[in-house]
């Protein structure tokens, strides 16, 4: 699994039946953090797969959601928007130099699944709208 060579311990698919019986488990006491890119499907479920002190990070959604607080306040857990667009300039420079850093490192690996032309972009817009792929798609803005 390409996360798991990028440094994460664990990795699990939404998509997959059971997937939060295996996460219980691999970690008996619950993990430290989800970062939940659908939470109007998983944020109720995410919740439950907490450790105590954990959080979720949203970085998704598409709707509305209904949790029970129980879950949260029984494991003293958090659930924190996260938006990189509200970030502020001395913040978006310390996020960049990180990244910059962790690149020249080799600490980070980006995967591209596959370059697209510019002049391309309206083609590549709806595959990534509509398809499943591994990696990022990268536009590339010469020939």
């Amino acid at each position: 699994n390409n996360y798991n060579k990028q440094g994460a311990h664990h990795t699990y698919n939404h998509r997959e039946n059971n997937y939060n019986k295996q996460i219980q488990t691999d970690s008996k006491d619950g993990v430290d953090m989800i970062v939940e890119m659908l939470a109007n499907v998983n944020l109720d479920t995410d919740i439950n797969l907490l450790r105590r002190g954990g959080v979720v990070l949203v970085v998704g959604n598409r709707g509305t959601v209904e949790i029970n607080p129980r879950g949260l306040m029984g494991r003293e857990a958090d659930i924190r928007g996260v938006a990189l667009s509200l970030s502020s300039p001395e913040e978006r420079k310390e996020i960049d130099d990180a990244i910059q850093d962790g690149l020249q490192r080799g600490a980070l690996k980006p995967v591209i699944g596959e370059e697209r032309k510019l002049a391309d972009v309206s083609q590549a817009h709806v595959d990534i709208l509509t398809t499943r792929r591994l990696g990022k798609m990268v536009l590339v803005p010469w020939e």
